[in-house]
């Protein structure tokens, strides 16, 4: 895909069999090209486009071109259906403009565009000796309609949320053990709404211990307490120092709930290690963020887990309110965290993809004349239960969850397997090739 309209991110991503398998390390992040080349050359299928070099050996099937970026979860969803008459709630339908499913005649020299968009219709030219029907990609038909909706669900009963003015000298804070400083890969999740436009400081969401991992509101400037070059109001995951930190490219809002997640994983080489997404949106800002060497840090003082401050201190804090905080030893995918952010945990989420990695539930609905926010997660016999002062509680504003469908939502209706028959074929020593 390629978004030269992106600021922030990269403009392109590749996908391997639905998973974005982009080379960050190597990769530029802007100054994207969509070239023509400028002397109105066809499109060649199998080889370069200005001579019969650069010869592709293989075989390719079901070829499309739109002119828009798709998200990552439309084309994980549609990448196995074959586009056809019931393809039109498509969410780029609009956008297709040339899809070649290469199923026609073998013994024809056309390869029909089935897209025939706005009138127009880009056939392709075949050499019959390009024809093969050894080999295919296997497709389904596209359902008739969306898939169903989950099953209808109950509006929870949350009660309450964690509300600081920004003055406390307490906080709420999770005793330490090594299960909060995960190996390898972590994911914190939590609902906040700040009340704060331009806060003096860096406001800490939670910091495990005095330099442990954290994930906080920035201030941007070069003031103490501040990072400098950075925008304010963005997030950043802090590893360190405000330079070895990351950042997202989108501003939380002011006086509205914002989903926040971020997510870890040290495995991996070549991609970025720290994610930061807003309301289940990637808004990690690769061009001011590191690639690799991400830190999931314990501060080697068994520091507590504290919510609404810096770990160390009673400084760098958050002025808000706070609610349903989740911790989790994987890092959960994108689709996970945009379907899971707005369903409370409970009885029926035994579903969820990473279940049995969440070390830390904190739905902060309990009894707000109480000292304790229980940990509704109770992984492995383990329950890390918070301490909350009473002052910290409110019931004035919490983020509004729905409970858990009982079952994941159902499959889509039954489609047969496609009808495709053909692909093309190279040998890597053919003169012509498709245009």
């Amino acid at each position: 895909t390629v978004d030269t309209s992106l600021a922030y991110s990269y403009q392109v991503r590749i996908y391997l069999n639905g998973q974005d398998r982009t080379d960050f390390g190597i990769s530029r992040v802007t100054s994207a090209v969509i070239g023509n080349d400028g002397r109105s050359g066809a499109l060649k299928i199998g080889a370069s486009g200005g001579c019969s070099c650069a010869r592709y050996a293989g075989y390719i099937d079901e070829i499309r071109l739109w002119n828009s970026a798709l998200s990552a979860a439309t084309i994980m969803q549609w990448m196995s259906w074959e586009l056809g008459a019931n393809s039109a709630w498509h969410p780029d339908w609009s956008s297709l403009v040339l899809h070649l499913a290469l199923d026609d005649d073998v013994t024809g020299t056309v390869g029909a565009d089935n897209a025939a968009k706005y009138g127009a219709k880009y056939d392709a030219s075949v050499p019959v000796s390009a024809w093969s029907t050894l080999e295919r990609a296997i497709l389904t038909d596209t359902p008739s309609a969306p898939p169903p909706p989950p099953p209808p669900h109950l509006v929870s009963s949350s009660a309450a949320s964690l509300y600081f003015t920004g003055d406390e000298t307490s906080h709420p804070n999770v005793t330490y053990v090594p299960a909060l400083a995960p190996a390898s890969q972590l994911t914190f999740e939590a609902w906040v709404r700040p009340t704060v436009a331009s806060p003096a400081q860096n406001q800490f969401i939670t910091q495990l211990g005095h330099t442990g991992w954290g994930v906080f509101i920035v201030a941007g400037g070069s003031a103490r307490g501040r990072c400098a070059g950075k925008a304010t109001n963005t997030i950043g995951y802090y590893q360190t120092n405000c330079a070895s930190s990351t950042y997202s490219n989108t501003a939380v809002a002011v006086n509205e709930w914002t989903h926040v997640a971020v997510t870890v994983d040290t495995s991996l080489a070549y991609s970025y290690q720290v994610r930061i997404y807003l309301n289940g949106q990637d808004r990690t800002d690769f061009g001011i963020s590191r690639v690799t060497s991400a830190v999931i840090g314990n501060d080697g003082r068994s520091g507590a887990l504290k919510i609404g401050a810096s770990g160390g201190c009673s400084c760098a804090r958050y002025a808000g309110y706070i609610d349903e905080i989740r911790l989790w030893n994987s890092a959960l995918s994108a689709a996970t965290i945009m379907q899971w952010m707005s369903w409370e945990l409970g009885a029926n989420s035994a579903w969820h993809p990473d279940w049995s990695s969440l070390v830390l539930h904190l739905a902060l609905d309990d009894d707000v004349t109480g000292t304790v926010g229980a940990d509704n997660a109770a992984k492995y016999g383990a329950k890390y239960d918070a301490s909350v002062p009473v002052s910290a509680w409110s019931t004035l504003e919490r983020a509004i969850l729905t409970d858990t469908p009982s079952a994941p939502p159902p499959p889509p209706p039954p489609h047969l397997v496609s009808s495709s028959a053909a692909s093309l074929y190279f040998t890597g020593n053919e003169t012509s090739h498709p245009y």
